[in-house]
Formats: C-alpha cells, sequence, structure tokens
C-alpha cells in the first residue's frame, strides 16, 4: 500500500481554487444584501430628515455602484475563474473589501447628524450589522475580514470623537472595542473554516488515495484471475488426455498388479481433477453464471443422504457422524444447499484433529430456520476464524498436506450462501469445537403441505449409455493433439465416425465429403478462432442445425459468462469419458 498523503500546511492550487469558487459564489448574496440593506437605511434616514435626500442619493447611488461590482464579478468568473487566480486575494479581494467597507464607514461620517439622535441609532445600528457581515461572510482570508472591519469602523471612530459629546465618546469607545472583538472573532471563524477546508481537501485526498489503491487491487485481482485462468486451462488440457487414456487403458488391463498401478494413477488424477473442479467452482460463481434454481427440500431426506455419504468417511478417521430428525422444508436450490453442507461436514472431517462426533440438525429461529454443523475437535483461534473463509488458506496445514484438502471447501461455501440469500456464521473455541450456523430467511421457510417434495440433489453417477440411435459422425474441433486423439479414440471406442480438425478452415474442409450428425469443440481453436464463430460457419454449411457441445478447460469469469450466454451445453476438462458420453446422449436431437 502506497503512504497516503499528509495533511500539508500550505494550500495547494486545488485549494485555492476552492477559496476563489467560495468567494465567488458569494458575491451575488453580497451584492444583494449591500443593495437591500442601502435602500432600507435611505428610506429610513430621508424620512427622519428630507434634508440629507442628497447626501443619502449620492452615497446610495456608491453602493450600487460596488454592488454592480460584485454582480459583474459573479456574472464573469463564477465559472471560470483561471484568469483572476493570481491576483485575486490582493488584487481583487482585498481592495473590494477597503472601498466597500470604506463606503459604509464614510457614509456613516458623513450622514450623521449630531442633533438628530434617531438618525445615528440606525446608522450605527446598521455599521454594527455590516460588520458582522463582513466578518461571517469572508472566512476564507483574515486579510480581507480585517480590512472590511477597520474600513467600516475607522472612520466611525474617527468622526466620533471630531463630534465630541458624551454621546459620541461612547460611540468612539464601543467602535473601538468593536473592531478589535470583530477581528479577533474574524481570525478565529477563519482559523475554524481554514480547518474545515484543509480537512476537506485531506479527506478528498484520501478519498482518492483509497480509489487508487482500491483500481490497483481490482487490477491485480483481474490479472490474477486471468493468470489462474490461463494456468487452469493449460493444466486441464493434459489433465483431460490423461484422464481419457487411463480410460481406454483400464479396458485393457487385467493384470492384477497392472490394475492397482493403474488404480493409484486413477486417484492422483482424481485429486488434481478435484482441484481444478474447486476452481472452476470458484471461477463460476465470480462469473455470476451459477444460476438459482428453488425448489421444495425436504431437509430430513437431505441429512439422510448426507450421512450415507460421509458416515463411512468420518468412520475411518475416528468420527461419529449424527443428524438429528426434522420435518421441516426450505424452497431453496437443492443442489446448492447439499455443496454447502457437504463441504462443511468434509471440513469437520479433515480437520477436527481427533476423534470426536459431528451432528447436523435445524432449530426455528424467528420465523426462519437454522441450520447448524457442530464438531467437538481442535476448534479454531478467534484470530483465524475470518480468514478460513479465504481461498486456500488453512489454519493447521502449513505443509499442504493434499490429504486435507487445498483450502477452497470453506471459500466456495461462503459464495454459496451469499448466493442463495442466507448468512454464515462461525462459533468456535479453542479445544472445545467448531459450530457453522446457517440463518435460513423466513421466506425460505415452507410448511409441510406447501408444496410436493423434490428430492435433493443427488451426485451418484449413473452408467453410462449406450450411443445415441441415430448418431454414427462427430466432427471434433480440438486444438489440443493430446486432448484430440484422446477423446478420438474414446468416441471412437463408443461406434463413432470421428474426424477432428484444430480450426474453423479446416473443419470447413471435411464437409466437402461428410456431413457430422454432432459437434463437439474445445473454446480456444488454432489460429485465434474460438468455438462460437466457428460453430456459426459450420453451421452455415449444414443442410440442417447440428447438436453441438462445448468442451473447454477455460475458466476465465468473462469466458463463462459469454459462454452461458449463448446457451450452448457445456462442460469444462477434465471429464471423465462417461460424463462425457452422458452429455452427449442428453444433447443429441437427431433431426429428421
Amino acid at each position: 500500500m502506497t503512504e497516503l498523503t499528509h495533511i500539508t500546511s500550505r494550500p495547494t492550487t486545488d485549494f485555492l481554487d476552492e477559496k476563489i469558487r467560495a468567494a465567488i459564489s458569494n458575491y451575488l448574496n453580497s451584492a444583494l444584501a449591500v443593495l437591500i440593506t442601502s435602500l432600507l437605511l435611505a428610506i429610513a434616514l430621508i424620512s427622519l430628515d428630507a434634508k440629507l435626500t442628497t447626501k443619502v442619493l449620492v452615497w446610495l447611488g456608491f453602493q450600487a455602484f460596488w454592488s454592480s461590482i460584485l454582480l459583474f464579478l459573479y456574472w464573469r468568473y463564477r465559472h471560470d475563474h483561471q484568469s483572476i487566480r493570481h491576483m485575486w486575494e490582493y488584487g481583487l479581494e482585498l481592495p473590494l473589501s477597503l472601498l466597500t467597507g470604506a463606503t459604509w464607514g464614510i457614509g456613516w461620517a458623513v450622514l450623521i447628524e449630531p442633533e438628530n439622535i434617531t438618525s445615528a441609532f440606525f446608522l450605527s445600528i446598521t455599521i454594527c450589522a455590516v460588520v458582522l457581515g463582513y466578518v461571517v461572510s469572508t472566512p476564507l482570508h483574515k486579510a480581507v475580514t480585517i480590512t472590511g472591519v477597520l474600513a467600516c469602523l475607522i472612520p466611525v471612530i474617527l468622526m466620533a470623537l471630531w463630534l465630541g459629546g458624551l454621546l459620541f465618546y461612547w460611540i468612539a469607545a464601543a467602535a473601538t472595542i468593536f473592531a478589535i472583538v470583530g477581528c479577533v472573532y474574524g481570525l478565529k471563524l477563519n482559523q475554524i473554516y481554514m480547518e474545515v477546508l484543509y480537512q476537506r481537501e485531506e479527506n478528498q485526498r484520501l478519498l482518492d488515495a483509497l480509489s487508487k489503491e482500491k483500481q490497483q487491487v481490482e487490477t491485480i485481482s483481474r490479472e490474477k484471475t486471468r493468470i489462474l485462468a490461463a494456468a487452469s486451462h493449460d493444466l486441464r488440457q493434459p489433465m483431460q488426455a490423461m484422464r481419457l487414456f487411463e480410460g481406454l487403458l483400464a479396458a485393457q488391463l487385467t493384470d492384477s498388479k497392472q490394475q492397482i498401478l493403474l488404480d493409484k494413477l486413477s486417484q492422483s488424477s482424481q485429486n488434481l481433477a478435484s482441484l481444478l473442479e474447486a476452481l472452476l467452482d470458484v471461477a463460476k460463481l465470480d462469473a455470476g453464471a451459477v444460476q438459482i434454481q428453488p425448489r421444495p427440500v425436504e431437509l430430513n431426506q437431505l441429512f439422510r443422504q448426507l450421512y450415507q455419504r460421509y458416515a463411512d468417511i468420518a468412520d475411518t478417521c475416528h468420527i461419529e457422524l449424527h443428524y438429528v430428525e426434522t420435518h421441516q422444508h426450505l424452497f431453496t436450490d437443492p443442489e446448492q444447499l447439499t455443496r454447502i453442507l457437504s463441504n462443511l461436514l468434509d471440513n469437520a472431517i479433515k480437520h477436527m484433529g481427533r476423534s470426536g462426533k459431528i451432528l447436523m440438525g435445524v432449530r426455528l429461529q424467528g420465523q426462519g430456520l437454522r441450520l447448524e454443523v457442530w464438531d467437538n475437535g481442535k476448534g479454531i483461534p478467534e484470530q483465524e476464524q475470518q480468514r478460513i473463509f479465504d481461498a486456500f488458506y488453512q489454519v493447521d496445514n502449513p505443509e499442504r498436506n493434499r490429504t486435507k484438502g487445498v483450502g477452497l471447501g470453506l471459500s466456495i461455501v461462503k459464495r454459496l450462501t451469499n448466493l442463495l440469500g442466507c448468512e454464515l456464521r462461525l462459533i468456535s473455541t479453542p479445544d472445545i469445537g467448531c459450530r457453522f450456523i446457517l440463518d435460513i430467511p423466513a421466506p425460505l421457510r415452507l410448511t409441510e403441505d406447501a408444496l410436493p417434495v423434490v428430492t435433493p440433489y443427488n451426485h451418484a453417477a449413473e452408467p453410462a449409455p449406450s450411443p445415441p440411435q441415430n448418431l454414427h459422425t462427430l466432427l471434433l474441433l480440438e486444438d489440443d493433439r493430446e486432448v484430440a486423439e484422446a477423446l478420438s479414440a474414446a468416441l471412437s471406442a463408443w461406434g463413432l465416425d470421428v474426424r477432428i480438425a484444430s480450426n474453423t478452415q479446416k473443419a470447413l474442409q471435411h464437409l466437402h465429403d461428410w456431413l457430422p450428425d454432432m459437434l463437439i469443440s474445445d473454446y480456444q481453436l488454432e489460429g485465434g478462432d474460438i468455438a462460437t464463430t466457428a460453430i456459426s460457419a459450420i453451421s452455415a454449411h449444414m443442410p440442417h442445425p447440428v447438436p453441438t457441445l462445448i468442451l473447454t478447460g477455460n475458466t476465465n469469469p468473462m469466458i463463462i459468462r459469454e459462454l452461458q450466454q449463448c446457451h450452448l451445453p457445456t462442460l469444462y476438462k477434465p471429464i471423465h469419458i462417461e460424463t462425457l458420453k452422458h452429455a452427449i446422449h442428453t444433447h443429441f436431437t437427431p433431426q429428421v
């Protein structure tokens, strides 16, 4: 993080511009106040003594002149003050303050009638109001404030002393005190205003610095995502070929020792595939490509399925898994809810650190529900409890033991709970255990008879089907040679006539004497081609629409969103050949 700019003791160019803008915006109010106050005072003086009419009108003319100057300055420079910024303070503000202040002070001296106490009263009250107006309306420059105050009151003091008498001596003394108080108060007000403006400027600097830091963090995050997606894609390509060749090799091995070695190889590739799947889940969630499909869910049935899946795994770690029977129902996405609870159970089993118990249950919380997963393991220190939801972070796995996972499970859980509109919390005490709490809002809760219950998401794999009827030829667009050979061998073994092309041009060459019943395309092809443009070009040369399946290892969030918007069936490498066959069987629609 870069060091944030500290508060400076001298105004910057932007700060000076701010002062000029504030002063010029005040010219309109000052001109109107001068005109109205002068007019009211003139009416009062003329009504008290008609012989003052000439003097009052001349004085009123001067006031109107200075007010017109203020109005002109406001109109001329309110939007463009750059031409006067070099002379504003001492070449414009100070002379204006001196002349307008002197107009008021000299006006008092000229218009005062010693024998007319009432006119003296009106004049003195007006001068006091003007002085207060200067103090309040010109706090941005202390020299301007002091000049205005003294220009108003010095003529009053001098004239009062020259007139003499108890009343005017008292007025001179009061004006002197008022001048001192006005100057002191003006200086104090200037200090307050300047501190406020400096603070506002500093706040803006902080906001600008934070904005730059945010942009840098976002840039780093995008770059990280891009690099991770590229690395993921480069890993998925050979991983895909390896898994397909494993399937072909498994069908040919008969020796038990060789089969054991192949099983170990398959387990290693499965571990790597699990990591890539977790990375894909994160990329999909960050890209907003996971769509919620809410359905009624019977929680007891969900708990039972999770128990059946994890009870034996927990038992091998000397952990007892239990769940509390319930009759509660939810209206949510069963697949995503199952993934959340699966990750929480998997996390508890891997990180308990000792034998113990894990308990799943649900309880009422106001109008909503609260799903909870308890364990009595080692617990998590308080300072680590927020960080466990960060990607790749694990509290008790500094050696990166892959049997404890890779640290993406809870990160995915946090994203999924936000997606479902739920709140995930953790309560943990070291040496006592952990309690993960999923608060379900009231709108997601159902009564038993609200809707027919749909079976929760089931991860159980089905046996691979036979090739779909009428599917005989398949065009494979794949630029990775190893993956293309592995896919071609696996699909050819399924009884299909498979032809391979690495880009659009080579694919079109096959169409001269041969037409595919189905297309399977990688997203990134040779020469910068992409699947969507290649599919469009091939479809234009076909007599009828051709079922299409995209098989890609690219997990860039932008690409995920693009593929989702294209509404083309998409699978992400690496996949097992049986999964691919299921997808072909699902998405193939024979043309009549």
